[in-house]
């Protein structure tokens, strides 16, 4: 079920004290959050212990409000004291912005490579969650390999919710994506030559759809452990794209033939894929046992790029 710690709603006076601040909307965003979670608990937006909450890496819907709200807390103070400690921030985090389609604040996480100088471009790759996992969950797994893959390799990375963990990727869920992507590219310097698609599961399959009818926005696509069938596919949306198509041998039957039709597909309309095929990787131990390899991948793409 999901675990509420520490609810309480805004003080009266939380809007009072942020319309005194000029700008800052993200962080504003931010600061609501745990009150605007607790409006949709309260008014049956949102429901405890289903799938309108992610799964986190423990198994369990739990969303931590004390901690939300100390946070909370801490980045009004900063705001208060004419400093705003989430714009180009480095490392890992939590970002936030109002979703005025859905009426709702939408969370998305954030690596930025503590070693970036704050000013030079960065390569970006944006992680796409599975089914019933949300933004943080691809942060949090594998003893958190993704954002110390980023660091090493000098990568942004960011994951959006997707409005809901099973959204799927498309209508609310593909626009919350999309949201994420220009907010992110807006306030940093990415190389808009260099951003890559990571999707896992219905991430992979709804990599897929954002990758091919957002083609522009990205140079590359891995897509793992994906049920799409090629049938009336866009392949011609994905001509001069880093593609990689990842597979473990112990997936589900269905999911491998999947994987094995959409290279054939992809190589009878002209393009060039790698298959990765590893042996003994499940739909679950997949993703930690590729991600090195994707990022090896667009690095040596990315470089080439850039000479």
């Amino acid at each position: 079920m999901l675990l509420v710690a520490g609810c309480a709603h805004g003080g009266p006076d939380l809007e009072t004290r942020l319309g005194r601040i000029a700008g800052h909307e993200s962080t504003k965003a931010s600061i609501r959050w745990p009150y605007d979670i607790e409006r949709q608990i309260r008014t049956g937006i949102r429901k405890p212990g289903t799938n309108d909450f992610g799964l986190r890496v423990d198994e369990t819907y739990a969303f931590d409000f004390e901690g939300a709200h100390r946070r909370s807390r801490e980045l009004l103070a900063a705001l208060e004291a004419g400093r705003d400690p989430l714009v180009r921030a480095t490392g890992d985090h939590e970002r936030h912005y109002y979703f005025a389609a859905a009426n709702e604040i939408m969370p998305y996480r954030l690596y930025v490579p503590t070693t970036w100088d704050g000013r030079s471009r960065l390569r970006m790759l944006f992680v796409l969650h599975g089914a019933t996992r949300d933004h943080d969950f691809y942060f949090d797994r594998d003893g958190g390999m993704l954002p110390q893959l980023a660091e090493r390799e000098g990568w942004l990375v960011v994951c959006p919710y997707g409005y809901r963990p099973n959204g799927g990727y498309t209508g609310l869920s593909e626009q919350d994506a999309i949201n994420v992507y220009d907010r992110v590219v807006e306030e940093y310097p990415v190389d808009r030559r260099q951003v890559y698609l990571f999707g896992h599961s219905m991430g992979g399959t709804g990599g897929w759809h954002i990758g091919t009818k957002y083609a522009e926005r990205f140079a590359g696509l891995a897509i793992s452990a994906a049920s799409t069938r090629p049938d009336g596919f866009p392949f011609e949306r994905l001509r001069g794209k880093a593609l990689m198509v990842i597979i473990g041998t112990e997936d589900a039957p269905r999911t491998v033939a999947a994987a094995h039709a959409m290279v054939d597909a992809l190589k009878e309309h002209g393009l060039d894929p790698t298959f990765l095929e590893i042996q003994g990787a499940t739909h679950i131990t997949i993703v930690r046992m590729a991600e090195p390899t994707v990022f090896e991948f667009f690095g040596q793409r990315s470089r080439l790029t850039a000479e």
